[in-house]
C-alpha cells in the first residue's frame, strides 16, 4: 500500500494492492462474496439467502483490489462482504481486527473509506487545513469525521450512540485537527415544556486537560441563552466539570435526565 504526500487539505487516496481470492457470485442478487453460508450442503448468499451452489465446486478465483490493514498487516479485499454495516458511508473493515477493548464485544476496525470516488485513509479525516473552533457538521466529509470521532468515543464508552434523528453536532477543530465533538438537540419535550439538550460530549484522549470540554459546554450555553438545558445521562467526570464551573448549583439552568 503506497501513500501519497499528505498536506492536510485533502484526504489521501489509497493505492490498492492486487490479490487473488476465491469467491462465489449469487445468481439472484449478484453479490460477490468470500464468505457464503453453508446450509443443507448448499452455499447460501449472506445478503438475500438464495442458494448459490455446491460448496465444493461453486468457488472461483479472481483478482481483486485489496488494502493492507494498518493494524494486523493483512490485505483486506475490497468486496462488499468486508464493508461496514452501520456507517452512513462506504467503509472497508478488516474481518480479523477488533477495536473493542472488551474481547467479548466486536467493533469493526475501519481500514479505508470510499470518498469522492476513491478509497481514503480514515486518519486523514481528522485533519483539515485552516479549520479552527467549534464548527457545525454540514458536509459529507464532516459527517465522516464525526462518525470516526464517535467510534473513538465508543471504545471508551460503549453506550455512546451515533447521532439520532433531530440531533445536531459540532466538531472542535484546533489548528486543523479534530479534537472532539458534542451532540445536542435544539428541542426536546419534557413535562414542563420544550428544552434544548446536550446528548454527548467527547474529547480525544491525547487532547484532554486543555479546557476543550469546558469550551464546548460554554458554546452550548451561549447558543441557548436564558433557557433551561438538559444533559442526557451525564458521567461522573462531566458532573465534576459542571461542579467546577458552578453550573450545578441551585437555580442553575442545567438539569440532568436519562434517555427519553
Amino acid at each position: 500500500m503506497k501513500k501519497n504526500d499528505f498536506k492536510g487539505r485533502e484526504v489521501r487516496k489509497v493505492i490498492p494492492l492486487k490479490v487473488k481470492t476465491l469467491v462465489v457470485e449469487c445468481p439472484k442478487c449478484g453479490r460477490i462474496t468470500e464468505s457464503a453460508l453453508i446450509k443443507s450442503n448448499k452455499l447460501i448468499c449472506p445478503r438475500c439467502g438464495h442458494p448459490i451452489g455446491d460448496p465444493k465446486t461453486s468457488w472461483k478465483e479472481i483478482e481483486v483490489d485489496a488494502i493492507q490493514c494498518d493494524k494486523c498487516g493483512e490485505p483486506v479485499t475490497c468486496l462488499p462482504s468486508n464493508y461496514a454495516l452501520n456507517t452512513p458511508f462506504t467503509a472497508l473493515c478488516c474481518p480479523r481486527c477488533n477495536d473493542s477493548p472488551d474481547p467479548h464485544c466486536f467493533m469493526a476496525h475501519i481500514v479505508a473509506i470510499h470518498y469522492k470516488g476513491y478509497w481514503r485513509y480514515p486518519q486523514d479525516f481528522f485533519k483539515k487545513d485552516k479549520k479552527n473552533g467549534l464548527l457545525p457538521v454540514k458536509s459529507e466529509r464532516d459527517r465522516i469525521t464525526l462518525h470516526l470521532l464517535v467510534d473513538l468515543a465508543k471504545i471508551e464508552r460503549y453506550w455512546f450512540l451515533y447521532p439520532r434523528k433531530g440531533m445536531s453536532a459540532k466538531i472542535l477543530w484546533i489548528n486543523g485537527e479534530a479534537v472532539g465533538y458534542y451532540l445536542y438537540n435544539k428541542r426536546v419535550k419534557f413535562k414542563d415544556g420544550f428544552h434544548p439538550t446536550i446528548n454527548q460530549i467527547f474529547v480525544r484522549k491525547e487532547h484532554r486537560r486543555k479546557g476543550y470540554a469546558t469550551e464546548m459546554i460554554k458554546d452550548l450555553l451561549k447558543q441557548f441563552p436564558d433557557q433551561k438545558i438538559g444533559i442526557e445521562s451525564p458521567e461522573p467526570a462531566l458532573i465534576a466539570l459542571l461542579n467546577k464551573l458552578g453550573l450545578t448549583k441551585e437555580h442553575s439552568r442545567l438539569f440532568f435526565y436519562r434517555d427519553l
